[in-house]
């Protein structure tokens, strides 16, 4: 019973891959630019107290077709991440920014007659990042003080980063929109401790997709 159940996810995956695409869908692959927010903070066993930090994402993509429902989207993204401490004597923040490369896989969902214009999606895969930036920020009443990680700070977090990444959207003719989750896999802490803090992100993200020069 399990071969025949893998044999048959087999021929429908195998059956995906090989449907043909339009014409207007077959001349070329598709590229597109994107931006949006970022909502994160740090998860993992030794990250207490931590809340939500805002930011921005923003970057470029490529779709590359497989067929007529699935596609492979790599994206090039800088993304910022972090996380929020609040206490009586007042807050303090981290902000890193990072560089991502994620690959994706997108499945395309049959849109509903009279909606021909309309593609929902979902998607998966994964991401690596390397961070380019790092700042710290301690308020306290109408003060505060910003600094660079590693000015004082002697373990700064790890410069590379990876996970998870899985979503949904929906594209409108070229306009696209997407929410995703990413899940960080690696430990951020570069002490000898090494403790279990990951980067949890949300994104919304908007953008539009031209096509690729023939």
């Amino acid at each position: 019973m399990r071969f025949c159940t893998a044999g048959a996810t087999g021929v429908v995956l195998s059956g995906l891959l090989a449907t043909p695409l339009p014409a207007q869908e077959r001349q070329g692959g598709r590229f597109g630019v994107q931006v949006g927010i970022t909502f994160s903070k740090f998860g993992g066993q030794d990250a207490e107290d931590a809340r939500v930090q805002y930011g921005f994402a923003a970057g470029g993509f490529a779709t590359l077709d497989l067929g007529r429902y699935v596609a492979l989207q790599p994206e090039l993204l800088y993304a910022q991440k972090g996380v929020r401490f609040t206490g009586p004597g007042g807050s303090s923040s981290i902000l890193l920014g990072y560089l991502e490369v994620p690959l994706l896989l997108k499945l395309r969902l049959p849109a509903s007659r009279g909606f021909s214009g309309v593609s929902p999606h979902v998607f998966g895969g994964a991401s690596i990042g390397y961070r380019v930036d790092c700042r710290i920020t301690l308020a306290s009443g109408t003060s505060s003080i910003s600094q660079t990680c590693g000015e004082e700070d002697q373990n700064p977090p790890r410069r590379l980063d990876g996970g998870l990444v899985f979503g949904a959207g929906v594209d409108v003719g070229r306009v696209k929109a997407s929410a995703r989750f990413s899940f960080g896999l690696i430990r951020l802490d570069s002490s000898s401790e090494s403790n279990d803090i990951k980067n949890r992100a949300f994104y919304l993200l908007v953008g539009t997709t031209f096509r690729a020069p023939q």
